[in-house]
């Protein structure tokens, strides 16, 4: 989104060489001077602001594509706040392992996590969006219904946390790189910020309900694990698709696109 909020913000030089060092870093070619009419960068200094944004959000689908990526982003959010409450219990109440002193658990806990940021960076490469997060959600949810029988010192609590920590970050990092690929460019900021303020209330929810029940707190997690992967298909998928590509109803194969990128796929 850089070059685009640089146009937005009428800094032309700094686009140049914003772009000049992507196409550096990709293998790619760059010609040597910007045309200063380049449709796109023109429908960036166009950026809506707050009033102007909503009437687009409310358009259909992009309502219907808004309404959902909340979902996801409060179902991510309550499940990465709410979850931590569980790790020490899988140290603790599981046999076998409660000898570890305080340090080994967190060293170990953090540990677990790094494999699941190569899994989700993996998967943001080579899987596409949709089934991307269809999977670390729903093997999230799975996870969660594992977790409740820590409170029971069985094993497969363990297994559930492992399996947690693997695949969450691919349902976190799909979810968070979704808005900037779906929403179009000129209300972008706006619409990203809108949904992502509905994880903001799961921050503040899920802490009260792990504290009123465990059960009731993983049942939850569970369920919006489950509901994250079956709104990831409904989305339109955008993985390696420019927004005139974007499968779905909208302006044909010019979905997200404003009239000016449209024109300027036609010269």
């Amino acid at each position: 989104d850089t070059p685009y909020w640089l146009a937005s913000q009428h800094r032309d030089d700094d686009v140049e060489s914003v772009l000049r060092l992507i196409a550096q870093l990709n293998g790619k070619p760059c010609p040597t001077a910007f045309p200063k009419s380049n449709p796109v960068l023109k429908s960036a200094k166009r950026h809506a602001e707050f009033w102007k944004a909503m009437p687009v959000m409310l358009q259909w689908p992009t309502s219907l594509y808004s309404v959902l990526l909340c979902l996801l982003f409060f179902g991510k959010d309550f499940g990465y706040y709410g979850m931590g409450v569980f790790w020490p219990l899988a140290w603790a109440e599981v046999a076998g392992v409660g000898s570890l002193w305080p340090a080994q658990e967190l060293f170990l806990t953090a540990i677990f996590g790094i494999p699941g940021i190569a899994v989700a960076m993996y998967m943001m490469y080579k899987v596409d969006r949709r089934p991307a997060i269809a999977i670390g959600g729903g093997v999230c949810a799975g996870a969660a219904l594992l977790i409740t029988r820590l409170d029971y010192g069985d094993e497969r609590g363990l297994i559930g946390v492992l399996m947690f920590k693997l695949f969450f970050p691919t349902w976190q990092m799909v979810t968070m790189l979704l808005p900037s690929e779906i929403f179009p460019t000129t209300i972008r900021s706006w619409a990203y910020g809108l949904v992502a303020v509905f994880g903001r209330f799961a921050t503040i929810l899920a802490p009260t309900v792990v504290e009123g029940s465990h059960a009731g707190f993983l049942g939850f997690c569970a369920s919006l694990g489950l509901i994250s992967a079956m709104c990831a298909m409904l989305l339109p998928e955008t993985k390696d698709r420019p927004l005139k590509e974007l499968s779905g109803p909208a302006d044909g194969p010019f979905y997200g696109a404003t009239d000016d990128a449209k024109a300027a796929t036609k010269v």
